[in-house]
């Protein structure tokens, strides 16, 4: 029994979950990943960007596109599970929400 609390404890402390256990399919998504002091990652579907948070969501705006920021990341990995922090309008338009995970918004980007 103290086994079994245990590693629930250990489960839910961590985060893991099955939904962040499954691999991402990263057909139709392109990845880019530039190397700086921290990097700038961008994962692009046909309709927008999750994108880590060098972007801002207020040129997104002057161009009519549609992007979600997530911080905190250093890989297209940690994007997933990470929280959306802010969004353009057309982000908006299309169903994102601030606090959606990235693995959501990309979803809906996709």
């Amino acid at each position: 029994m103290k086994m079994i609390l245990v590693l629930g404890f250990i489960v839910g402390i961590t985060g893991f979950s099955q939904v962040q256990a499954q691999e991402m399919d990263w057909t139709g998504l392109s990845r880019e990943r530039i190397a700086l002091s921290l990097p700038l990652i961008i994962i692009k579907g046909s309709k927008g960007i999750l994108a880590c948070g060098y972007i801002d969501p207020e040129t997104c705006n002057r161009t009519k596109e549609a992007c979600a920021i997530v911080t905190g990341v250093m890989t297209h990995e940690d994007m997933l599970t990470a929280e959306v922090r802010s969004i353009s309008q057309r982000a908006e338009e299309l169903g994102l929400r601030v606090g959606m995970k990235g693995r959501e918004a990309i979803e809906i980007l996709r």
